[in-house]
């Protein structure tokens, strides 16, 4: 299992192009040719940077890691790095890592992928936000998915790692509510951030239900945190379900666009 990061352009929102291949795993590149993963894009003076999350073969399958590619044209795309942009040690004080059986095998887990990436309007300084696990939960319970967060001055790095802003406990516990989160993404509106993201309905820890109803949560429903500063944790620490209906064939991850007169707001 490889993969490729595939693109496409649009006028309207509506009709789309398919431009073919962005992105393939590169055998100079070992850690990301087991799996290539979702990312993101920005466009800043003239240069497009693609932000994308890998793994490499064998043992290395899920031990995941963020790269960087850039674009002039936003079609045609060179790799900024031979090795990862952003990838914490295993001595960080706030990511984890874990065994997770997978296919009759178990690997060394570390969740570190889905980057979505903003240029404060404030600050000028770039926020990184990822996919990952967190040490602040149990250590006992396979339920510690985080949205983490690295920081740095210039959209290229280096990136400084920064406490998870997002890490919604199950009442009365220290487990996450989630084993993983999906696709997390930034808006910044009315002088508030809210952050989205996604989850698949068996990868919620069960002892959160209680706490809403049953019928709001699928594979489609998305989940909304906000706080007053990008790097705060954000409120809501508990299960907030946005959308609830049962949408066939599923829906994964919507993004939001942006307004281009006002980046980060809708």
């Amino acid at each position: 299992m490889e993969g490729e990061i595939h693109s496409a352009t649009s006028t309207d929102l509506k009709h789309w192009q398919d431009t073919g291949v962005a992105l393939a795993a590169s055998d100079q590149n070992p850690w990301e040719t087991g799996r290539m993963l979702a990312g993101c894009a920005l466009k800043e003076n003239g240069t497009y940077y693609l932000f994308y999350s890998a793994a490499g073969p064998g043992a290395e399958f899920l031990n995941e890691g963020i790269g960087l590619a850039t674009s002039t044209d936003g079609v045609h795309w060179q790799r900024y790095l031979t090795t990862e942009l952003i990838k914490p040690s295993a001595q960080n004080p706030w990511y984890s890592r874990f065994k997770r059986p997978l296919g009759g095998y178990e690997y060394d887990y570390f969740p570190w992928r889905d980057p979505y990436v903003v240029r404060d309007v404030e600050t000028g300084r770039y926020y990184i936000y990822i996919c990952a696990s967190a040490k602040a939960a149990s250590s006992s319970s396979i339920y510690r998915g985080c949205i983490g967060l690295a920081i740095a001055d210039e959209i290229t790095g280096p990136y400084e790692l920064q406490p998870p802003v997002a890490l919604p406990l199950v009442p009365d516990t220290q487990e996450s509510a989630f084993y993983e989160m999906e696709r997390p993404q930034i808006i910044y509106k009315q002088g508030r951030y809210h952050l989205f993201f996604s989850c698949w309905l068996t990868k919620l820890n069960p002892k959160c239900l209680p706490t809403v109803e049953q019928r709001q949560i699928t594979d489609s429903t998305l989940y909304w945190y906000v706080s007053d500063h990008p790097t705060d944790p954000l409120s809501q620490q508990v299960l907030r379900p946005l959308s609830q209906a049962v949408i066939t064939p599923v829906f994964m991850a919507p993004t939001f666009f942006p307004r281009p007169i006002a980046p980060m707001t809708l």
